[in-house]
């Protein structure tokens, strides 16, 4: 998305950042290090998640993005998310706070990325009601998202997307997609 109107690029160079990147998939999907990240219990398995994500989505590797919507909803939301919406494995660590806002925007965003017109990871909810928008409201004190509250929206926002919202258009589209108004356009 990012590279094909890159102007600075040639198709060569664009193509070899797309073979690096696959390359790098593969090792991360392969190789012990990779494999041990991915079922890491914490933040690190989300992590893991979100970057196979983001490099699949890149390369266009849908088995891989299969998996991950896969692993969104049948490991993370199960392992991760409370019912009242908090991360405990993150709550035990040293800095709970820290870890469990960078493991939100970590999940916030693999949903993100993986979501598609037919299924949307943010209204993703297990049978008992765990999922990213309670971890969302556990984070936020609210307890109805479906009832806007422009501050909480705006910081949510923030956190999840701070390197990629910076207009006020951008940021109430967002809004509307995260609240359920508006799905993503591939």
């Amino acid at each position: 998305e990012l590279l094909e109107p890159a102007p600075g690029l040639t198709k060569a160079e664009r193509d070899g950042v797309l073979r690096w990147f696959a390359d790098y998939l593969r090792c991360m999907t392969t190789d012990a290090n990779g494999i041990e990240e991915r079922e890491a219990k914490n933040n690190h398995g989300t992590c893991w998640v979100t970057q196979v994500a983001a490099f699949a989505r890149l390369t266009g590797d849908e088995e891989r993005l299969a998996f991950c919507r896969g692993r969104f909803k049948t490991v993370l939301v199960p392992n991760q998310v409370a019912a009242d919406g908090s991360f405990p494995l993150e709550t035990a660590r040293t800095k709970p706070y820290g870890y469990s806002l960078f493991n939100l925007d970590a999940m916030a965003t693999a949903a993100w990325l993986l979501s598609t017109p037919g299924e949307d990871l943010w209204r993703f909810d297990l049978p008992d009601g765990r999922g990213l928008r309670r971890a969302v409201a556990e984070r936020h004190g609210l307890l109805d998202l479906e009832v806007s509250c422009d501050a909480a929206v705006f910081n949510t926002l923030l956190v999840f997307n701070r390197h990629e919202l910076k207009e006020a258009e951008e940021l109430l589209r967002a809004a509307r997609f995260f609240l359920g108004g508006e799905r993503r356009r591939d």
